[in-house]
């Protein structure tokens, strides 16, 4: 709504015209230069994955395609089925000649860092250079705590004691909301809510709230 706001008073409705040099953005679009082999096979990659994620649980009468697979597939090992074979493609620069000549040899133009020979459209040591671990341990300590705190009954414990102040709604959204702000100072928001979500359901369905809602 505040963009709207903005847009409408400041561009749309001004009484002062704003000149924009599409040019600029047309010679930005012409640097990207045609879309490459690699780009392609990742976009279609992704096409994959995000079909096999949609119709991997029941649509409707649809039974959802892990029905006859593996019904305690999850999302992640959807993920890595299909990033996978990511390794084991051949970049362009490994193409055939004849499939470079099809496909156009500027879209084969395969480029990796340290003047390393490009390989495959995914190389384990490009993986290892360029992928943010941190972000890993982020997301996968956040998970494990999470487990843990239900597992060992913690998340229980706390849900109890919670569901014996008083306070109504209120008071229990204003606790929590302070609680998860003083905690997210010094762990990351991911871990926080990790942690926490277990919490806040087993609480409010303690409390007899909604635990969607909280």
């Amino acid at each position: 709504i505040l963009w709207f706001s903005i847009s409408a008073y400041f561009v749309w409705f001004s009484k002062t015209k704003i000149v924009i040099n599409t040019e600029t953005f047309h010679q930005m679009r012409r640097d990207l230069g045609p879309m490459t082999y690699e780009e392609i096979i990742v976009s279609l990659d992704l096409v994959v994955l995000v079909a096999l994620w949609f119709t991997a649980s029941p649509i409707g009468s649809f039974p959802g395609w892990k029905v006859h697979v593996a019904e305690n597939l999850n999302s992640g090992s959807i993920g890595l089925l299909v990033t996978l074979p990511l390794f084991i493609v051949p970049c362009g620069a490994q193409l055939p000649k004849v499939l470079k000549n099809l496909l156009g040899d500027n879209r084969c133009l395969s480029k990796v860092e340290e003047k390393k020979r490009p390989m495959h459209i995914l190389d384990w040591d490009a993986v290892k250079g360029g992928f943010s671990w941190e972000i890993l341990f982020v997301f996968g300590g956040g998970a494990m705590l999470a487990y843990g705190t239900v597992a060992s009954g913690l998340a229980g414990w706390i849900a109890e004691q919670l569901s014996q102040v008083g306070g109504g709604e209120f008071g229990f959204v204003l606790i929590v909301s302070c609680v998860v702000c003083m905690v997210t100072e010094v762990v990351s928001n991911t871990s926080t809510m990790s942690i926490f979500g277990a919490i806040i359901a087993a609480t409010a369905s303690l409390k007899g709230f909604n635990g969607v809602q909280m």
